[in-house]
């Protein structure tokens, strides 16, 4: 996806929009806020003032040709419902919506929302995850019960090849990359089987959570 539709920029979607477009995305974002749009003026290269909630201007300004719309409108439940419901309604097929509560999500969900997204759940989720496994780095749910996580080479695979470590056998995880240090700009690089792990290697796993636990237990 390359054109995308931010509705808010508020902390979630201003950061959120700030990013796409330093990925080299286009981005407009959607801020009724006059003093909070004009912060993001010099960092981003379409902000516009006006109302999400009413649907021609929606229209008027043709963000049913968007990829994608981010619905970020904090608590404001009225406002966050009527905007999702007339990106529906103008045919975006992915909306993400910033909710606070299961009812919040449900009612965007039934008017249009592909995802609703609790942030401030999904950061402690993470952050549970890293604390309880001092070898996790970094942990991504992907679907019920398999995760994505990266994880510091344990000691008793240093040296070893990743054929000899065996772990989709022993385990039932797939190492689908290896990352060269913690640092989240460092190279990636594809493995093979003859792959020798390093010391300052960080295991990017793919599986079930079970499974990912075990392998985090290496000495």
């Amino acid at each position: 996806m390359d054109h995308f539709t931010v509705i808010g920029l508020g902390n979630f979607g201003g950061t959120l929009a700030v990013e796409l477009h330093q990925l080299g995305k286009e981005v407009v974002a959607i801020e009724l806020n006059e003093e909070r749009a004009q912060r993001f003026r010099d960092l981003l290269p379409h902000v516009v003032i006006a109302d999400a909630t009413d649907a021609d201007t929606l229209r008027a300004l043709e963000i049913g040709n968007t990829d994608c719309a981010i619905i970020s409108l904090g608590r404001k439940l009225e406002a966050s419902v009527l905007a999702t419901l007339h990106c529906a309604e103008l045919g975006i097929g992915c909306i993400y919506a910033k909710v606070t509560t299961e009812t919040h999500a449900r009612l965007l969900e039934k008017v249009g929302a592909t995802r609703a997204v609790f942030p401030e759940r999904e950061i402690a989720q993470r952050l549970a995850h890293k604390l309880s496994a001092p070898n996790l780095i970094d942990f991504l749910p992907i679907a019920k019960g398999y995760s994505v996580e990266q994880i510091r080479t344990p000691s008793s695979l240093v040296g070893l090849t990743l054929e000899e470590a065996g772990l989709p056998g022993r385990f039932r995880v797939q190492v689908i990359a290896i990352r060269e240090s913690e640092d989240p700009d460092s190279a990636l690089r594809m493995p093979s089987r003859h792959t020798v792990l390093e010391d300052d290697d960080q295991l990017v796993l793919l599986g079930k959570n079970e499974d990912l636990a075990a392998v985090q237990e290496l000495e």
